[in-house]
């Protein structure tokens, strides 16, 4: 497996969570696929997760996500980074937007289900979506510059519908939009409204301007080499 090229996710049901340094254990967990997915919430805020998966009928990566799971030194140094170039692309769209942008509560998660391992990496980042009267515009850091060989998964809240959206996703459940890897993100924007909102919602207007945030999909990028660098060191 390369982890260079793997994502992780949010939605990892059964799944135990960690607090950064203490002892991981496994659980079933679902969906099992890699890929990065952004979980809206009402007030603009979203649940960013980066989500890996390892073959554990392979006993190199069994051996390597047992490795992971019992180190705590390389859990915190893994989650830390993904915070921290989190933050540098939040400061970037906070400036470009206008809004009040942080990230906040970073942890990471292991899990399995079957003979897959899941890592996942989550933060909260506030402000992420532009909000407007029960409506959610999303737009940066995914419009622009957002490069990546994985999957994106957009989530929006619970009783929120979905009135706009551009590009068209590759596969659409409800409020739950996912892109593939390839797809051209440049004019990036999706719009989620409540119940009542939708009904009155007008097509074609933007709540966000601006320009594009740049390196998002270098950052995720990154931290997934991060990732395979201190697997790596565990291998040793």
């Amino acid at each position: 497996m390369n982890e260079v090229t793997r994502f992780l996710s949010l939605l990892l049901v059964g799944a135990v969570v960690l607090a950064v340094g203490t002892a991981p254990t496994a659980a079933a967990a679902e969906p099992t696929e890699p890929g990065l997915i952004v979980e809206l919430h009402e007030d603009g805020s979203a649940t960013v997760t980066l989500r890996t998966t390892y073959d554990l009928a392979s006993d190199e990566e069994a051996r390597a996500f047992t490795d992971l799971r019992e180190d705590d030194d390389a859990r915190e140094k893994l989650v830390e980074k993904y915070k921290d170039r989190m933050s540098r692309v939040a400061a970037t769209a906070a400036t470009e937007t206008g809004r009040t942008m942080q990230v906040t509560n970073e942890r990471i998660e292991l899990s399995t289900s079957g003979d897959v391992g899941v890592v996942a990496l989550s933060v909260q980042w506030e402000g992420l979506a532009a909000t407007d009267t029960g409506r959610l515009v999303v737009t940066r850091p995914f419009a622009g510059d957002f490069e990546s060989d994985h999957s994106l998964t957009l989530v929006g809240p619970h009783g929120y519908d979905v009135t706009a959206t551009n590009p068209s996703p590759d596969s659409q459940t409800e409020n739950r939009l996912t892109w593939q890897s390839g797809t051209e993100l440049n004019e990036f924007e999706v719009t989620f409204a409540s119940s009542d909102a939708a009904e009155s919602e007008a097509s074609g207007d933007s709540t966000d301007t601006g320009t594009n945030t740049p390196g998002f999909g270098i950052v995720i990028a990154s931290v997934a080499l991060l990732g395979a660098a201190l697997l790596a060191r565990l291998r040793e």
